[in-house]
């Protein structure tokens, strides 16, 4: 499907994510020289918006999507790859984002335990995702699926317990009716 909608994705982006900045990015403390990985991030707009604010931050996006990855900007790492085998070392990346995109994947706790592998030891994992008892997220899934997606849910207490398990502290905040942030910190 994202490889279809790639040339208009940036456009639709608003609808779900229109206050991705504030939401996310504001109550962050980045560093130069950061490493960051967008999980899913698609065209890499995250990433883009973060070296807006600072320039030495290393900005990976890493999608199964090459048609979204090419809409990316140039400063940008760009890795075409599987949620569930990220291609990078343990204890690597300071910040790891996956936004809106968790309910693609083929193998969500597996994707999970790739974040939390390849997150530093004080590393952040922030996670973005719809509330699975909301009816607007039933409706994105159903509309999801008869593209093709696999578009299922993590209930937030299913997340929170697997991060808890693995030595995080665990935050969620409810952003709108129907989207919620899990912040997990070692």
């Amino acid at each position: 499907m994202f490889d279809k909608i790639a040339p208009i994705y940036d456009h639709l982006s608003w609808l779900f994510l229109p206050n991705i900045k504030r939401d996310i990015l504001n109550d962050l403390q980045m560093n130069d020289n950061d490493k960051v990985l967008d999980v899913g991030g698609g065209t890499g707009k995250l990433i883009e918006t973060m070296l807006e604010e600072n320039p030495r931050v290393n900005g990976y996006v890493l999608d199964k999507s090459n048609n979204m990855l090419k809409r990316a900007p140039s400063e940008v790492n760009v890795i075409v790859g599987d949620s569930s085998i990220l291609p990078f070392e343990s204890d690597c990346f300071d910040f790891i984002f996956c936004i809106d995109a968790l309910h693609h994947f083929e193998n969500q706790k597996k994707g999970v335990m790739e974040m939390i592998r390849v997150s530093k030891t004080d590393g952040e994992i922030i996670i973005l995702e719809l509330d699975p008892d909301n009816y607007m997220t039933k409706f994105v899934e159903y509309g999801e699926k008869v593209l093709g997606e696999p578009s299922n849910f993590y209930e937030k207490k299913r997340m929170k317990d697997i991060f808890r398990k693995k030595g995080f502290r665990v935050g969620i905040k409810k952003i709108n009716f129907f989207q919620y942030i899990i912040r997990a910190k070692r």
